[in-house]
């Protein structure tokens, strides 16, 4: 009961700061705001008898520019050379602790670290449960995949500064793991349909924008962090300049964190298909930089929105459940780039099975298969389950809405479709973040695979399916996140 109390206390509290921000929106009226806020406080039951401890913690992967080590921008083409720094570059973490099973989760202002990257670190985080790095995929950041570098033979990834990256996530989770209190929570989410849009049939979008927002479980209540889910590209700033930016993130990040006294940290959700933002008139005429910050702030507002009408949710238990994949390399041109070195990640022969990892190459041996390694998890955070996929997800796979019957000039109009991830669920209520634990590319239902002439969608060929592993990718990771979701279901019946 007194839990409860403070809970609405708190909460009233936060509708009194989103006041002057929500008052006027047309999502929101005031009355609403506050009879959302009140009501779904006072029904909330079921408090944990261990309060969960949460905390937040941050690290600067800003690189150094200096001539004796380039740094190549990775997201537009080879030969981008970073000439300045218009937003630093974070490596923003929160760890939860439930009393029997902690998590870290970590969003790195990057194009995509690999798994290679991600496992290394994790032997550096002991004391975490499981820790989950989630790359923001700016389009104005260092190449740490190798793709974009000075020309297409010659790699960008710089393993010093991905060496540098993995000491900074390592000291961000350590950060947040350290600051950790009781804490509490609540859970919202807005649909945000006109700032965004798909540029791919069947035009599906994941234009919903997902918040949870902590505060520490005590009489004060003051806000601990907010986390942000979104699903467009962060590409505002590449061009020509070639700066190295956080791109929106970084502006929807410091305008919620200035109104809420908090840190905020952001992740990317399902960005395939391909997920573009819708800029204002306003936006158009900023420059390249100021329409970053303006798109940025623009998704503030929906953010406050959502704080306003969040509701409160239970974070204990946590769980994860976690799947490693192999990946067939199909794509030729990531192949070729394995073989002169540009694309330098581990590689496996392919055994024919995605659950069976075969024997690992040494650099420079090549194979007729070739496989990499991911993984598919799902965690649950009390009520909200968390689903981590390593790459650009198209929203079909997340949503439904995959073309039935495919066209007939599709590379395979016979595959199966892929269930999606919201009928797996079995609920709207949850967070999806997007290139977790890795950057695979584009994962796109197999069915819809249109990489050779006749093409079925355009008339010409297709950028995702250049940018993908290859077309096996999305059965595969449907699978491992289908055993996922069966496993958590099976722990939580009685």
């Amino acid at each position: 009961m007194i839990e409860s109390l403070m809970r609405l206390q708190w909460m009233l509290d936060l509708s009194m700061k989103t006041f002057d921000h929500v008052a006027q929106s047309r999502r929101l009226p005031l009355n609403l705001v506050l009879m959302t806020i009140v009501c779904s406080s006072v029904v909330r039951t079921g408090e944990s008898a261990e309060p969960v401890r949460v905390g937040f913690g941050t690290a600067d992967i800003t690189p150094t520019l200096t001539p004796e080590r380039p740094v190549w921008v990775a997201g537009i083409g080879p030969n981008n050379l970073a000439k300045q720094i218009h937003t630093r570059l974070n490596a923003d973490a929160i760890y939860l602790d439930d009393g029997t099973t902690s998590i870290a989760f970590v969003s790195v202002d990057l194009i995509g670290l690999q798994h290679d990257a991600v496992k290394r670190l994790r032997k550096r985080l002991e004391q975490v449960d499981y820790a989950c790095v989630s790359s923001t995929h700016t389009h104005a950041s260092p190449d740490v995949i190798g793709i974009w570098g000075p020309s297409r033979t010659k790699t960008g990834k710089d393993p010093h500064y991905v060496s540098f990256v993995e000491d900074k996530v390592v000291e961000a989770v350590r950060k947040a793991r350290s600051s950790a209190v009781p804490a509490v929570a609540t859970y919202g989410q807005v649909q945000a349909t006109e700032l965004l849009n798909d540029s791919r049939r069947p035009h599906v979008l994941d234009d919903v924008l997902r918040v949870m927002i902590f505060h520490r479980n005590d009489a004060d209540g003051e806000p601990l962090g907010i986390l942000v889910q979104w699903s467009v590209h962060p590409q505002s700033v590449q061009g020509s300049n070639r700066p190295l930016s956080a791109d929106y993130c970084a502006s929807l990040r410091d305008t919620l964190g200035e109104v809420y006294g908090c840190p905020v940290v952001f992740f990317i959700g399902a960005t395939g298909g391909y997920m573009n933002a819708v800029y204002s008139e306003e936006m158009k005429s900023a420059g390249r930089l100021g329409r970053a910050e303006l798109y940025g702030q623009a998704l503030a507002e929906v953010a406050k929105s959502a704080i306003a009408s969040s509701e409160p949710v239970d974070l204990a238990p946590i769980a994860v459940h976690s799947r490693r994949i192999a990946l067939p390399l199909a794509n030729p041109t990531f192949r070729r780039f394995t073989e002169i070195g540009v694309l330098d990640r581990e590689l496996y022969r392919w055994r024919g099975r995605s659950d069976l990892l075969g024997e690992p190459l040494a650099k420079g041996e090549s194979d007729s298969f070739l496989a990499i390694e991911s993984e598919v998890a799902l965690a649950r955070i009390g009520e909200i389950p968390v689903c981590l996929i390593p790459g650009e997800i198209y929203p079909e796979l997340v949503y439904g809405g995959i073309v039935q019957p495919p066209d007939p000039r599709f590379d395979f109009p016979d595959a199966p479709a892929e269930p999606n991830i919201t009928s797996l669920l079995g609920t709207q209520r949850f967070l999806l973040f997007g290139l977790a634990n890795d950057e695979v590319g584009y994962i796109i239902p197999k069915c819809q695979w249109d990489d050779r002439r006749p093409y079925g969608f355009n008339g010409t060929s297709t950028y995702g399916e250049r940018m993908s592993v290859g077309p096996d990718v999305a059965p595969i990771v449907l699978k491992a996140f289908e055993d996922c979701a069966r496993s958590l279901k099976a722990e939580q019946q009685p």
